[in-house]
Order: structure tokens, then C-alpha cells, then sequence
């Protein structure tokens, strides 16, 4: 399974995102560039437990509003200021920082394009799958072959009621929900639990030794591939 899309809506520090790649990445970055955000994007889509806990209000992306008088700013919200930058009171421009309010948008989402699905998650998924084009990525134009390769699309959600004062969150597929009209389409449990991705927790180390956590990982993922993949690495070593 590949990831060829990730789409970011108000979520955490990003007001819009849209990543598309082909082949392997790496994410580099200074503190503060989104890297932990790219993960927290990727874990809330295709992790099953990130659904199990509640969820936070920090996944929603804030903006700051000018509120009071000041010099050419006409009521502004700015989304690429960050909320910690409050601390500095000659932020906007001179604006004193009792004339700023914190904007919470309505919702966050992430959305994943996946392809190269396997048969057991093709199955499962099998009617909110959407055909490819050349690129792979969803072909919406209405004209795609049909005989093109199937992808899968998986949205994240969640949703501020500021009125009630509560967050909801859901797991839907794109193809088949309108989140306008407030109809998702929920992806079941099941299906999440066969994309073949390993979250793991920052407090337990990595140690690729035969009883180690990222052995056991990957061999309950595909022990043969695993013995291939060190291999190799052992004959690029010699």
C-alpha cells in the first residue's frame, strides 16, 4: 500500500494542505514547521485508536482576529500567525493584545488518497473505492477507464459545536458521504485495522534485534518481507 495524497483542511497549523508524492519521504524541518502535525494528520486518518480517545480541540485550526482600533487593519484575521506569537503584545502592527481574539474555525480535516490496496482491503472497502488516473490519484473528471487501478480515499473529521461547546470527530469515506448535508459514509473498524501501517509509541524504544519492538512489528506485517529487507541492507553494509 502506497500514500499518494495527503489533504489538510484547518487542521492544527494548516488552513489548507495538499501533499501528493510518488515514491519514498522523509520530513525535514525547523521546530514549529509541522512536522509533528504531518504525523498527528497521517495517525487520525489510518491509526483505529485515534477514534477510541476523545478528541481535542487543538486538531482545529485557531487564527487571530483583530478586534479593536488600529492602524490600516480592518478587522484582519491572519491564519498564518501563529497563537503563541499572543506573547509578543507588538504583534499586528501595534494592536495591544486586548484587541485580539482567538478565531477557532468549524471543523478540521485530513483526508489520504491510498492505492496499491491488496485484495483483503480492496474487499472490505470495496464500495468507496474510486478509479486512478495516470497520476494516481482520483480520477473525478467522470471519463476514467474502466480499466483503470482502484484507490481507496479516507477522511478525518472533527467538528467544534461552539454553541454546546463540544467537539465530535468521524471517519468517513469522501466518495460515498456529503459532510454539507452532514451524511458520512463511516469506515468501519475493520477496514482500518488491514491498512498496513505501524503506529508506534514514542515512550517504548526501537530495537531491531530479533526481540526487539520494531522486529515484532514487522514481522506481524510480513515476517518474509522483513528477512529480504535485512538482506539487503546487509549486503549494501558489506
Amino acid at each position: 500500500m502506497r500514500i499518494t495524497r495527503l489533504r489538510a483542511t484547518n487542521f492544527r497549523g494548516w488552513t489548507d494542505l495538499d501533499l501528493k508524492q510518488t515514491g519514498h519521504v522523509v520530513v525535514l524541518g525547523e521546530p514549529r514547521a509541522g512536522r509533528t502535525d504531518l504525523v498527528a494528520a497521517l495517525t487520525r486518518v489510518l491509526d483505529p485508536r485515534s477514534t477510541r480517545q476523545s478528541p481535542v480541540v487543538t486538531d482545529i485550526h485557531q487564527s487571530l482576529l483583530v478586534v479593536g482600533p488600529g492602524e490600516d487593519l480592518e478587522n484582519e484575521a491572519d491564519p498564518d500567525v501563529d497563537i503563541a506569537d499572543l506573547e509578543d503584545p507588538t504583534w499586528a502592527h501595534g494592536a495591544p493584545e486586548s484587541d485580539i481574539q482567538v478565531v477557532r474555525a468549524p471543523y478540521g480535516e485530513v483526508e489520504v488518497t491510498l492505492v496499491d490496496l491488496g485484495p483483503d482491503l480492496e474487499q472490505e472497502a470495496l464500495g468507496a473505492l474510486e478509479p486512478l488516473d495516470e497520476d494516481l490519484q482520483v480520477d473525478d473528471s467522470g471519463n476514467a477507464s474502466p480499466t483503470a487501478a482502484l484507490g481507496l480515499r479516507i477522511a478525518y473529521r472533527v467538528t467544534y459545536d461552539s454553541a454546546a461547546d463540544s467537539l465530535e470527530h468521524v471517519v468517513y469515506y469522501p466518495a460515498t458521504s456529503s459532510p454539507a448535508t452532514g451524511q458520512f459514509a463511516r469506515v468501519p473498524t475493520v477496514v482500518r485495522q488491514l491498512i498496513p501501517v505501524i503506529f508506534l509509541d514514542a515512550s517504548r524504544p526501537l530495537q531491531l534485534r530479533a526481540e526487539g519492538l520494531l522486529r515484532r512489528l514487522l514481522n506481524e506485517r510480513d515476517p518474509d518481507a522483513v528477512s529480504d529487507a535485512l538482506r539487503t541492507l546487509e549486503a549494501l553494509e558489506g
